[in-house]
């Protein structure tokens, strides 16, 4: 536990667990290694409500936030390596204190933690060390948004090199999937966001309310990245679309030429190929040189004709 004195503006760590005294603040952060039986003591010790106890023993697969007669709790949800939101941060906050709860190590605690022995002052209000830790999460998922766009580019590169490849139409789907979640979720977080910073949030400071309200941007960008990375998803999929359609119509129009070449030459084979008795151009010595000089001609005219119209 980290334990701010405002009077001294000292900051030091304490293995006792217990809600800080007044002149004082502390923030205290739990992982789910720890037994449930002291996760409860612990919240008991803060005075959580009894609610509160609930929401963090049951979790939620959304965020949530609930305000009580001295404590708030509100709930949200960090990504893994993968890019999945399925580390929940539960987080019960007071005039004077601060306890995280997350179900697994969260790659960015260590930064917290750095932050506010960096600048102890910053302990002074438990809202603060709630900024650092909601400002990280957003960075974690503007990271994500980078990774996401470099693959999209990826796979708009693939639609030109070979618009037939069926992956691609696996991968945007699987991706839109993802965005749909994570959008909704992220949407839930900024309704909170926006909550903490309403001057009339009673655990935080005035000063820190406008950490929030810059923290509010942050999220409306996560928000506005997701919906435009899905309308580029869908543009892409009509690009496929679009240049398949293309690709097959050039087939078809190539196919259309040949068989328009060879119809004509069709109709002369079949004339001489008859079996009628009388054929004059049969008896001719020259005739079966002419029929080839005649069906060459015919050819090589449709090829200039399609070729001067540029159908071809």
């Amino acid at each position: 536990m980290l334990l701010y004195d405002k009077q001294s503006g000292k900051l030091s760590r304490v293995e006792k667990l217990a809600k800080p005294e007044d002149g004082q603040s502390g923030w205290v952060h739990m992982e789910t290694d720890d037994s449930e039986e002291k996760v409860k003591a612990v919240l008991k010790e803060f005075g959580a409500h009894e609610m509160a106890i609930r929401a963090v023993g049951e979790g939620s697969d959304r965020p949530r936030y609930s305000m009580f007669a001295d404590h708030a709790y509100l709930s949200f949800y960090a990504l893994d390596h993968k890019g999945e939101p399925n580390t929940e941060i539960g987080i019960l906050i007071g005039s004077n204190f601060l306890l995280t709860l997350a179900e697994r190590k969260l790659p960015f605690l260590e930064e917290v933690r750095a932050r506010i022995e960096a600048v102890p002052e910053k302990m002074s209000d438990p809202a603060r060390v709630l900024y650092a830790f909601l400002d990280l999460l957003a960075e974690q998922h503007l990271t994500y948004i980078d990774r996401i766009v470099l693959d999209v580019q990826s796979i708009e590169k693939k639609v030109f090199d070979n618009p037939f490849e069926n992956e691609i139409g696996h991968r945007l789907h699987r991706w839109k999937r993802r965005l749909h979640k994570l959008r909704r979720i992220v949407e839930e977080e900024h309704s909170i966001v926006r909550t903490l910073g309403d001057p009339a949030f009673p655990y935080a400071e005035e000063e820190t309310s406008f950490y929030f309200q810059d923290l509010d941007h942050s999220y409306s960008r996560i928000v506005d990245a997701f919906d435009r990375l899905k309308d580029e998803m869908s543009s892409i999929f009509d690009l496929q679309m679009s240049l398949k359609s293309d690709h097959m119509n050039v087939i078809m129009k190539t196919l259309t030429l040949v068989a328009a070449i060879f119809l004509p030459l069709t109709f002369m084979t079949g004339i001489y190929g008859t079996n009628f008795e009388y054929l004059p151009e049969l008896k001719w010595r020259y005739s079966y040189f002419a029929l080839w000089a005649v069906m060459l001609t015919v050819a090589g005219s449709l090829i200039f004709y399609f070729r001067k119209r540029r159908w071809w």
